[in-house]
C-alpha cells in the first residue's frame, strides 16, 4: 500500500470515527429508558469501540449516517427487532402497520399494506417530513398451511395482497424518491419455501417465490441509480408467524393426516429456529453493504447447504414429499 493509499484510508476512518462520536448523543439518550440496563450499558459498551473495530476490519463505511428507514409489519416479531436494532444505530425507523409497536423509539403509521392508496399515502407523508427515504424492507407477511384442493380463493388473494402485492405497492411508492436522490436500499424478506416449495404450503411458497423474481426484475431496472435491491430468505424462525398462520385442514379428509405431520414439523422447527434480534444484526449488516450486494443472502446454516447442494441435483429430487 503506497503512502497515498494509507494517507486516503486513514482520512476514511477519521471521518467514520466522527459520524459515530456524533452519534452517540442520540444513542445514549435512546438506551437510557431501555428496561433491560445491563443490556443496554453492554450495547453502549461495544458501539464506543467501534472506531477500533472500524479500523481493524474496515466493513463499515457510513454506517452512523442518518438514515430514514421504512419497515412494513414492525409490529412485532422480526419487523419489531429490526426496527429497534436501526433505531438503537440513530437510524429514524417508520413502522408501517396495523397495530403500534411496544417501542415509542419508532415512529408509526397505521397502514394496511393490502390498501394501495393507504401504503402510498404513508410513504409520502414520510417523504414529506424527513425528505429522504434510504431503506425499505418489506417484511409484512401471513402464513397459509392446507391443500390446494381445499385452498379458499379469498384465502389465495389474501395471501398474496400481503406478501407480494403489498410489498409491490411499497417497492412503487418509494423508488421515485430513491430514484431522485440516486441511492437507497430495498430488502424484501422471503423464506426457504420461496426456493424449495413446501407440500400443504402452495399459496404461501408461490408469494413468497413471486417476490424473489419480481426483486431480481427490480434489481436490474434500478441498478443504474445505485438503488441496492435484494432478497433475503430467512430460514426457520421463532416468532408468532407460527400461531398467526392460517389454516385450511379442518375439514380436509383426503390430506388431514399429512398436513398435521408435515406442519408439525415445520412448526417445530420454527420454535426451535432463528431468534428475531439474530435476523435483525443480519438485516442491519447488509444495509450498510457499500458494494454489489448478492441479489440472494440465506440467513441459516442449513438453509444454506440445502441451496447450495440443490443447485447440483435434478428438480425431481428438490420437491419435498408430504
Amino acid at each position: 500500500m503506497n503512502t497515498m493509499d494509507r494517507t486516503s484510508r486513514r482520512s476514511r476512518i477519521t471521518a467514520q470515527a466522527d459520524n459515530l462520536n456524533q452519534a452517540l448523543a442520540v444513542i445514549e439518550e435512546r438506551i437510557k429508558n431501555e428496561s433491560d440496563a445491563p443490556k443496554a450499558q453492554e450495547r453502549m459498551s461495544l458501539i464506543r469501540t467501534a472506531p477500533h473495530a472500524i479500523a481493524e476490519e474496515e466493513e463499515l463505511p457510513g454506517v452512523w449516517k442518518k438514515r430514514v428507514v421504512v419497515i412494513t409489519g414492525a409490529s412485532s416479531g422480526i419487523g419489531l427487532a429490526t426496527a429497534r436494532h436501526f433505531s438503537l444505530y440513530a437510524d429514524i425507523v417508520y413502522n408501517l402497520g396495523l397495530s403500534k409497536q411496544a417501542d415509542d423509539s419508532i415512529n408509526f403509521i397505521k397502514c394496511d399494506i393490502t390498501n394501495a392508496d393507504e401504503v402510498i399515502a404513508a410513504i409520502e407523508k414520510i417523504y414529506r417530513k424527513e425528505g429522504q427515504i434510504d431503506i425499505l424492507i418489506n417484511n409484512a407477511g401471513v402464513g397459509h398451511s392446507g391443500s390446494v384442493e381445499s385452498t379458499r380463493t379469498e384465502d389465495v388473494k389474501r395471501i398474496m395482497d400481503v406478501n407480494f402485492i403489498g410489498a409491490m405497492t411499497a417497492i412503487s411508492a418509494v423508488v421515485p424518491f430513491m430514484r431522485e436522490a440516486n441511492r437507497g436500499t430495498i430488502i424484501n424478506i422471503a423464506c426457504h419455501s420461496a426456493l424449495k416449495p413446501l407440500p400443504f404450503q402452495a399459496v404461501y411458497s408461490a408469494s413468497k417465490s413471486a417476490l424473489y423474481s419480481a426483486s431480481n426484475s427490480l434489481r436490474a431496472e434500478v441498478r443504474p441509480f445505485k438503488i441496492k435491491v435484494m432478497t433475503v430468505v430467512v430460514g426457520y424462525a421463532k416468532t408468532d408467524f407460527t400461531e398467526n398462520r392460517i389454516k385450511n385442514d379442518q375439514n380436509d379428509k383426503a390430506y388431514k393426516y399429512r398436513i398435521s405431520k408435515q406442519l408439525g414439523a415445520c412448526e417445530f422447527a420454527e420454535q426451535n429456529g432463528l431468534t428475531p434480534e439474530y435476523i435483525a444484526g443480519k438485516l442491519f449488516k447488509l444495509s450498510n453493504y457499500q458494494g454489489n450486494p448478492r441479489p440472494l443472502i440465506i440467513l441459516g446454516a442449513k438453509e444454506n447447504i440445502k441451496h447450495f447442494i440443490s443447485r447440483f441435483l435434478p428438480s425431481r429430487f428438490l420437491i419435498k414429499r408430504g
